[in-house]
């Protein structure tokens, strides 16, 4: 029990709360409660208050203690308010002052069940009855200057109420502690809820609503430091009532619902989704090394979780806000977990939504995740991080094992992003961890919705910087989904992982980047405009290119390798400085100029079962010394043949066959026949000679 955090207490020799009758003025007291006692308890009277672990503070209506004079509380008992409208634990006027510390319980119960007259497990009206009930309450209309503590329990029925709230400008701070807990239970309540608050709030105990319309925080005000969460933080749809059966929120209820967390205010120094600090070898040490007051060991791990039609967590105000950068460099820093859940049929989901309407909402430095975000919806839409057309978010950064996830629970007409831009202020995103947006073939799955950017955005996927020998053979990293870009010049830039899904570039400038060992297996639509892209190291791509005959360029280097279609390239050129350049089917690649050069290599299709291959047609064709063609071969089972595989109007050079990148069986070799004059090139498949495999002559 935390006697020590009671600083303020005056050094006056306590008195029992039997005594308070006899001195009704002793402002400068101290009244220990250490038995039960029937309320309310004023500080004007009582002084600081402070109730003991054998202390009881009741009261049949209204509140139980109430601080009317600068003064401090602290509560190692319990505090019990009764069953009508306005009961509070604690209610405090506003231009008063002190600490009020509640490590014990404060219950502001009522004995209702809410009505279920099908007996189907939902709730057909309210699940409270009485309203306007509080744990700690501070009155409006002023500044409150001290400090709010909860390291308590804090159980509040009502509608329109609350575990903590603060309805005045505070000149302190909160902190909700890792051994508190908050729940409410009635519509239209909330946790915590705050307007002005010039320190700090820190959510480290675990908060759980459960009601239409409520939620587990709101921030209404300008916080002027940091707002911190990091307990288990949820809105939840069910509860066992006073009479031990269980009754669950009606969907209309869970349509009519408000955000887990709400930020409606300007936040200084940014918001934080924290989990405890690990060291190099992923373990949490018994010691304070991030500096907070609390052992790594003794820290919980943020956790925001929301039901129904609102946001996970929601950013934005009436007015213009700014939340600015915490000490990570993001206004939001996602180190543990949100996730947003459309808990029935037809409810959207939504983890994390920044201005939506109302105000231009400002992140200053954007959003770093090194947690998780995810949104699931049962069959209507599901986005993980939603920017409104009013918010200012300049970048999210996925880093090492941050996940960004939508996902679609039933097969249908869904759609599904994991990270949707309306702004159109998006201008980079970087990840080396999963963005990720699940849903079935019927369904819209788009990883990256950028469509609303006209300046120009740059997709970054890379590996972590320290990635040992083992991890490299690791898919650490992924965008899953479809990318859709806007109407600026565009940058992909993927040096690790995986990309499965399909890219749709506007109608600017557009480069794609694939290097390291980078695998991209999707398609490529370059939209309108300069179309790039580039090969490089062990990177490779095995989709479909659509240059809708724009000015292009394909450049293979290092040991990258393309495996693909190409439709739309009257305008393209193709350079295999090095690597290798193939079909993935017996179809007819056409492009316009082809340069392959000493070390690089074109690659065949074959399929064995029709006899068919991939034809490359192109305008010119220039072949470096050294050069070669290969084939992939569909199987084993082979039958000698020739087969043309490019034709030009204008081929030099002469290229070799390819003996390493041709799987051919054993018994079988090629060879490589050039008529520039006929502008063909084809490739000779035969049985080898008795010679070739070292036989007797007499055995052809």
């Amino acid at each position: 029990m935390r006697h020590s955090q009671i600083r303020l207490l005056r050094a006056v020799a306590a008195i029992s709360i039997s005594s308070l009758a006899l001195m009704p003025f002793q402002i400068h007291a101290q009244t220990v409660v250490d038995g039960e006692a029937n309320g309310p308890v004023r500080t004007s009277q009582a002084g600081d208050v402070e109730v003991t672990e054998d202390g009881v503070v009741r009261v049949d209506s209204g509140p139980a203690i109430i601080v009317d004079s600068s003064s401090d509380v602290f509560n190692e008992g319990e505090i019990a308010a009764g069953e009508d409208d306005g009961a509070t634990g604690i209610r405090i006027q506003n231009g008063t002052s002190g600490s009020i510390i509640n490590d014990g319980d404060i219950e502001v119960l009522e004995d209702f069940t809410g009505e279920d007259d099908d007996q189907n497990g939902v709730a057909d009206g309210t699940i409270a009855r009485a309203s306007d009930r509080h744990g700690i309450y501070v009155e409006p209309g002023g500044t409150f200057n001290g400090r709010i503590e909860n390291n308590g329990d804090i159980l509040v029925d009502g509608l329109s109420s609350g575990g903590i709230v603060v309805d005045s400008r505070l000149a302190g701070d909160i902190l909700h502690g890792p051994d508190g807990s908050i729940l409410v239970i009635g519509d239209n309540s909330v946790g915590i809820g705050t307007h002005d608050v010039t320190g700090e709030i820190e959510v480290r105990g675990d908060i759980t609503v459960i009601g239409r319309a409520s939620s587990a925080m709101v921030s209404e005000g300008h916080v002027g430091g940091t707002i911190t969460l990091q307990g288990s933080i949820a809105q939840r749809t069910n509860l066992v009532t006073d009479d031990d059966t269980s009754l669950s929120l009606s969907r209309d209820d869970l349509r009519a619902g408000a955000p887990a967390v709400a930020m409606r205010g300007k936040v200084d120094s940014g918001i934080i989704v924290a989990a405890p600090p690990e060291d190099a070898d992923g373990e949490i040490s018994g010691d304070d090394t991030d500096g907070d007051g609390i052992d790594d060991n003794e820290e919980g791990t943020g956790s925001i979780v929301g039901f129904g039609a609102a946001p996970a967590l929601e950013v934005e105000g009436a007015d213009p806000i700014i939340i600015g950068a915490s000490t990570t460099g993001y206004a939001l820093q996602v180190d543990s977990t949100i996730n947003g859940n459309g808990s029935s049929r037809t409810i959207d989901a939504v983890g994390v939504s920044v201005g939506g309407h109302g105000g231009v909402v400002d992140l200053e430095g954007g959003i770093g995740v090194t947690g998780r975000i995810s949104a699931t919806t049962f069959d209507s839409v599901a986005t993980g991080i939603l920017i409104g057309k009013n918010a200012r978010v300049p970048e999210p950064n996925i880093g090492e094992g941050g996940v960004v996830n939508s996902s679609i629970s039933s097969t249908g007409d869904g759609e599904s992003y994991a990270v949707r831009d309306l702004s159109g202020t998006l201008t980079s995103v970087r990840s080396n961890g999963f963005i990720t947006a699940n849903g079935s073939f019927e369904d819209v799955t788009v990883a990256l919705d950028l469509s609303s950017n006209t300046s120009g955005v740059t997709i970054t996927q890379f590996s972590p910087p320290d990635e040992d020998e083992d991890e490299e053979e690791l898919i650490t990293t992924a965008i899953t989904g479809d990318i859709l870009t806007g109407s600026g010049d565009d940058l992909l830039d993927v040096s690790d992982g995986q990309i499965p899904g399909d890219s749709f570039f506007g109608s600017g400038d557009d480069r794609v980047l694939l290097s390291g060992d980078a695998i991209y297996s999707g398609d490529i639509d370059f939209g309108e405009g300069l179309a790039t892209l580039d090969i490089d190291d062990e990177a490779t791509m095995s989709g479909a290119i659509e240059i809708n005959n724009q000015i292009g360029a394909i450049t293979i280097a290092g040991d990258g390798a393309f495996r693909g279609q190409i439709s739309g390239g009257d305008a393209l050129s193709v350079d295999v400085q090095s690597g290798s350049f193939g079909a993935e089917d017996a179809d007819v690649i056409a492009f316009d100029t082809l340069n392959v050069g000493a070390d690089g290599s074109l690659v065949v299709f074959v399929d064995t079962d029709t006899g068919e291959n991939s034809l490359f047609d192109v305008g010119t064709a220039n072949f470096a010394e050294g050069a070669t063609i290969g084939a992939d071969i569909s199987s084993l089972e082979f039958e000698e043949g020739t087969y043309l595989v490019l034709v030009g109007d204008d081929i030099s050079g002469s290229p070799d066959y390819n003996t390493e990148s041709t799987d051919l069986p054993f018994l079988f070799d090629g060879d490589v026949f050039t008529d520039t004059a006929a502008g063909e090139i084809t490739l000779q498949v035969q049985r080898k000679s008795a010679v070739d495999l070292g036989l007797d002559p007499a055995l052809d």
